[in-house]
């Protein structure tokens, strides 16, 4: 008998500690159960889908249809095409991305889409409909091409089906499957986050730390199967230890800033500090980034004057007709790098409606003209500003410049308000697609939120999606 193996397999075990035996040791049985846990929250955050998830989704969803509607009709279309019909891959492909194009910009991509059935139905058979108008329109006008009609209905039918189903079923997952999030610092702001969570609503279970006396972090985050630590970044209580035990363990470890940035795509100002503009690491002189932007707001502007001119006649006239005054208007605005400019609008208030000083643009404001409301809902108010775009003081997206009062008043009193400046001011923003018109400080503030968002993730991809979903914004009168 070997005696090393038999003092080993003698040796008495003290209560309360952990055995294991020869074959699976302490660690091996440590590293299968993080493992497990990895794969855990792995499968959960499958159910996870952001705008690149549902892109691919409903382009599936679009070419299962017609597919499957070409195999059920009568008239099947050949992959060449028959006389004057369009053959069967470039309408799957055609049908496939238009159809995903005005889904995101309906904004059925976005994750914060609230859930709520009749509206989702309403919104899928919208989106469908027009999907399937313009792709017959340009077939037929350019290519001379038809679709059958039961391609058409069979199409429709399935691209609905298949589109709130998908949904429902990701909803339901998601749900079932949601990642556990647990808040560690103080009784305020635990109550502040969880507040937050609760009116901005998002698949998480929330909890809070509350380990006992003798039980390490660690340890409880492990036993109440937490998949994400997100603590105040402010707290002098929080142990770095204990963080980097949980993270030892495969748990994710947030901050607060962090968390709320990756999930709901905005800032929360009144979380960071000068710290968290350092370490966002803000490139303000990418040349291939600037560049290619500069171009495209130089040829995008001017397509957009030509195309806008014979609407911009006939609102001009009807600006003249019904109010005194002239037909445009201009004012002094913040630009980057808190150089002022003038910026160019159509005429959308009585004249001399800031005869008594500067003020807000209010809900109903009776100084705002019978067109100059009708402006203001499809946006064409701005449509001078291709002008500011084309001498570059703008941009087609960024924060929206504000007047130099407005920015001296909220800059003491709103954190961080001046660091929107870091980049071009925009015709249309992250923050105009993703919050209300404002008015107040407090709109102001929560609008700082989506802007330092932006300055910070500012990208082509970005810029792309917030033009997509401002056409959206367009279309619904949204202001």
């Amino acid at each position: 008998m070997n005696t090393a193996n038999s003092s080993e397999t003698d040796q008495s075990v003290s209560p309360g500690t952990v055995t294991t035996t020869a074959s699976k040791p302490l660690s091996a049985i440590r590293r299968h159960t993080t493992g497990e846990r990895v794969n855990k929250r792995g499968q959960r955050l499958l159910w996870r889908f952001g705008a690149v998830g549902w892109f691919t989704m409903d382009w599936s969803v679009a070419l299962l249809s017609v597919l499957t509607a070409n195999m059920l009709t009568p008239y099947r279309i050949s992959a060449m095409g028959g006389i004057g019909t369009v053959p069967i891959v470039p309408l799957c492909i055609g049908y496939s991305v238009l159809l995903a194009t005005l889904a995101h910009i309906s904004g059925l991509h976005d994750p914060r889409y609230p859930r709520r059935a009749l509206d989702l139905i309403g919104r899928i058979a919208l989106v469908v409909s027009s999907s399937l108008i313009l792709l017959t329109l340009e077939l037929l006008l350019v290519h001379y091409l038809k679709i059958g009609r039961f391609v058409l209905l069979f199409t429709a039918a399935f691209s609905i089906v298949g589109m709130v189903t998908a949904r429902l079923v990701v909803w339901y997952f998601s749900d079932n499957f949601a990642q556990r999030v647990c808040f560690l610092g103080d009784d305020r702001f635990c109550f502040e986050a969880a507040q937050f969570l609760d009116e901005h609503p998002l698949p998480f279970n929330i909890t809070a730390a509350t380990p006992e006396s003798e039980q390490e972090l660690n340890e409880w985050a492990v036993d109440e199967q937490i998949d994400e630590i997100v603590y105040d970044p402010f707290s002098e209580s929080v142990d770095e230890e204990s963080l980097l035990g949980c993270l030892e363990q495969a748990i994710k470890i947030s901050s607060y800033p962090d968390f709320v940035e990756s999930n709901y795509y905005m800032v929360p100002v009144e979380d960071i500090d000068a710290h968290w503009l350092f370490s966002a690491q803000l490139e303000l002189a990418h040349p291939y980034y600037n560049g290619i932007k500069r171009i495209f707001d130089v040829l995008a502007s001017l397509l957009g004057t030509i195309l806008i001119a014979p609407v911009m006649l006939v609102v001009m006239i009807a600006i003249k007709l019904e109010s005194r005054g002239p037909i445009f208007y201009s004012q002094m605005r913040v630009g980057r790098f808190n150089r002022h400019f003038r910026i160019y609008k159509l005429r959308t208030m009585v004249q001399d409606a800031e005869k008594n000083g500067a003020q807000w643009a209010q809900h109903k404001d009776n100084r705002i003209t019978r067109i100059g409301n009708l402006l203001r809902r499809t946006r064409l108010d701005e449509s001078p500003q291709f002008w500011n775009i084309l001498n570059g003081d703008m941009s087609l997206v960024g924060p929206r410049p504000e007047r130099p009062e407005f920015v001296q008043m909220l800059q003491e009193k709103v954190p961080f308000y001046v660091q929107r400046h870091l980049v071009k001011p925009g015709l249309s923003g992250w923050a105009q697609i993703n919050y209300p018109y404002g008015s107040s400080i407090e709109d102001s503030r929560n609008k700082l939120k989506f802007d330092l968002f932006y300055v910070k993730r500012s990208s082509i991809t970005l810029d792309i999606q917030i033009i997509l979903r401002t056409i959206g914004a367009v279309m619904k009168g949204a202001r």
